[in-house]
């Protein structure tokens, strides 16, 4: 085999196999990225839950506020059954919505560990991909040789 063709059938392998890498750690990095954002949407979705909650309590406050004036005339009893019944609304309310927060903050952690998972297996497989290069490469230029 002359100099010439050796050395264009070296370069394009070396080529192949560099790029290959790269392909495989640019995956990686951008998975990482993705991850990153997805921490990022879980903390913004924490801090709407919370106020959330915090405006279900402003809701109950008032709600409260406006009943006890109009229970002022001496009807107790009524007020208080009203009262209960909010009290039960609002807890439930609130567990609703601290449970899905919970849930939603659960999965994004997931779905970004999973994200960075995907990156690096993307760049295992261009690291694979590359050695398979230089693999066939040698069994190319055997052949080539004869």
């Amino acid at each position: 085999m002359g100099g010439l063709p050796l050395f264009l059938f070296a370069a394009s392998t070396a080529v192949s196999f560099i790029g290959q890498r790269k392909a495989g750690k640019a995956a990686e990095l951008d998975s990482q990225r993705s991850a990153k954002q997805m921490e990022i949407d879980r903390i913004l979705g924490e801090a709407q839950a919370a106020q959330a909650m915090a405006d279900r309590y402003e809701a109950y406050e008032d709600a409260m506020s406006q009943s006890n004036a109009m229970f002022m005339g001496g009807m107790e009893a009524a007020q208080e059954a009203f009262e209960a019944s909010q009290r039960k609304i609002l807890v439930s309310d609130v567990k609703t919505i601290s449970t899905m927060s919970k849930l939603q903050s659960g999965q994004a952690s997931i779905a970004s560990r999973l994200e960075i998972e995907r990156g690096k297996n993307a760049r295992r497989a261009s690291f694979f991909n590359a050695i398979g290069t230089l693999g066939q490469a040698a069994v190319n230029y055997q052949m080539f040789k004869t």
